[in-house]
This record gives C-alpha cells, structure tokens and sequence, in this order.
C-alpha cells in the first residue's frame, strides 16, 4: 500500500509539474477589422490581456478598426499573454501641390496617383497651356486614388473676325462693340461725298482680318460734304 500510494503522488505531482511546466496554449485570434472595443472583449474572453495600441495608415482597413495583431493571428499564446493591436488611420491623405501658373504637359506626368484627370480649356489673357484655375485648390487635404483633379488651361485669347464697319453711326459700333468684344475707337474726322456725317468712310484693320478680342479698330468718320 505504502509503495502504491507514494506512485500516485508522484504521479499527480508529476501532472502538476507537467501542466506548469507547459500550460495550455490557445490560437490568438484573428482581429482584422474588428473595432477596439470588440478587439478587447474577445482577447480578454480568451483570457489574454490588450497590450500596446499603435496606429497606421492603410488603403482598405477603416478608421479605428484593426489592421493586425502582435503576435500575429494563429500563433499560440498562453492564457495572460498580452496582445498587441494595430488600429488603422484609413487611407493616407496628400496635400494637393500648386498648379496654377505651370504648363498643363509640365504637371500631366505629376498627377498619376489621382484618380482621374480632367482639362479644361478656356479663352483668357493667359499664354496657351498654362493652368489658370484648379479643383481642388492648392493646400486641400484629399485621398488621391478617390479624387479627381480639374486642371483649367488656357487657350489664349478668343480671335474675332472684324466686320466691314463702313457706312455704320457711332450707334451701330458701339452694339457691334458689345457683340464682338472688340474696340471701336475714332482716330479722325474727314469730309466725304459719299458717306453721310457721322458714319464710318474707312477702318484699320479691314474686314477679314483675324484679331483677339479685346483688340481696337480705328475708324474715320465722316463729316460729310
């Protein structure tokens, strides 16, 4: 009796020891965009302990949700070891540079993490090419592969075929004026026998000529006979 008994207490205190010795080891679980608090309450229901938080960007996982695990997910742990957690910041924003005043082909080549690229091209005193207005305006915050860049390009000035102003009253250029976005401008008076006082007898440029607008045509008016 006595040898049997001293075999089973040193088999139970061989059990103790084992146990001890290698404790029961579970998987940590995977968290990937679980939220921080339904991270916490399933490590601590497995009878692991939240460990250090720290945060990162990333292009898919959401803000505040889990990115990863440190151990990662499947590694087995024991029961009180500390978990650590990765929370996302979302995707990285980017400040949009200053466009404005470059060459459009001088930016294109800058662009390429923009979802997409839209130009414009609009008459204005500007040389041709040059970017005169951006959407989103410099120093924007934005997310660029969600964005879309409008870049407005100049085309230069609109041009205007002058009209044959001979025989028309100050009258009629000053709505030929309006229409055109030309410049009427008298530069003398001389006496003719066949354009009536007050009328236009000649013009510089003539009809037909190409001018951007903005542009001023001098005419001579009649004084009459």
């Amino acid at each position: 009796y006595i040898i049997g008994g001293i075999i089973v207490v040193a088999l139970i205190i061989g059990v103790i020891l084992y146990l001890f010795l290698n404790p029961t080891k579970i998987d940590v679980p995977n968290l990937e965009d679980y939220t921080l608090e339904e991270a916490q309450e399933e490590i601590e229901s497995l009878g692991f302990v939240v460990g250090e938080i720290t945060e990162r960007t990333h292009p898919e996982i959401e803000l505040g949700r889990v990115i990863e695990t440190n151990p990662k997910a499947g590694i087995k742990k024991v029961k009180g070891s500390e978990i650590n957690l990765v929370l996302s910041l979302g995707v990285e924003s980017t400040e949009v540079d200053d466009y404005v005043g470059k060459q459009i082909d001088q930016v294109q080549s800058l662009l390429g993490n923009f979802k997409d690229i839209e130009l414009e091209q609009v008459f204005s005193d500007k040389p041709v090419g040059e970017i005169i207005k951006q959407t989103p305006e410099a120093g924007s915050e934005v997310i660029e592969e969600e964005t879309t860049i409008v870049l407005q390009g100049s085309k230069g000035m609109r041009m205007v075929e002058v009209s044959d102003l001979k025989n028309y009253t100050q009258a009629a250029f000053k709505d030929y004026e309006r229409s055109s976005g030309l410049i009427v401008k008298i530069v003398s008076e001389e006496h003719s026998n066949d354009v009536p006082a007050g009328s236009v007898i000649s013009q510089t440029p003539v009809k037909g000529t190409m001018v951007e607008e903005g542009s001023t045509i001098e005419v001579v008016l009649s004084k009459g006979p």
